[in-house]
């Protein structure tokens, strides 16, 4: 971790790049490679870089989202649609909007989001995941530049927040779902 200010050009001259593709990677914005975003938002995290919005984000409502394959939402019981109001309800509590998002399984397949989630991505401040995704999906959400978070399943080889690995330590050790 780098002391004092980390800015866009502190990112910037890191990685030998302009202050504008670091801008454009951290704000969601087209024109720069998938590659090159994930790099910038590695780094960008790495040096606990604090966007010029956060201040104001931290002061308004928050937005979350949940993404939930459709075979699990509409396609089978209403298990995950119970998790979803519950969350909402504990969102709403504390003036947390939350969006859901429904991802059909070509989207899953192709590491496409659903065109409603590609619009909120830079408002969003953290996304959950319900129900089992591919690990490729889980990747390319992981590249985010917020926390993400599974519910109800585990995929040990990917890097993600704490409550992500949660199922699995307890499975490890013997716990039963």
């Amino acid at each position: 971790m780098q002391s004092g200010k980390v800015t866009l050009d502190t990112i910037a001259n890191l990685l030998g790049i302009t202050k504008v593709s670091v801008s454009k990677a951290l704000n969601n914005q087209p024109g720069v490679s998938e590659v090159l975003r994930k790099k910038i938002i590695q780094t960008s995290n790495e040096l606990w870089y604090l966007h010029k919005n956060a201040a104001k984000l931290a002061k308004s409502v928050s937005k979350l989202g949940i993404i939930v394959p459709k075979r699990f939402f509409l396609d089978t019981d209403n298990f995950y649609t119970k998790i979803y109001y519950f969350i909402n309800q504990e969102c709403s509590l504390r003036d947390i909007s939350l969006s859901i998002y429904l991802l059909d399984p070509e989207q899953e397949q192709s590491s496409s989001v659903p065109l409603s989630l590609a619009q909120d991505l830079s408002d969003l401040n953290g996304l959950f995941i319900a129900g089992e995704v591919s690990e490729d999906y889980v990747r390319m959400l992981a590249s985010y530049p917020f926390p993400v978070i599974a519910i109800d399943f585990y995929k040990s080889d990917i890097e993600l927040d704490p409550f992500f690995i949660i199922p699995g330590l307890l499975e490890q050790s013997g716990h039963e779902f």
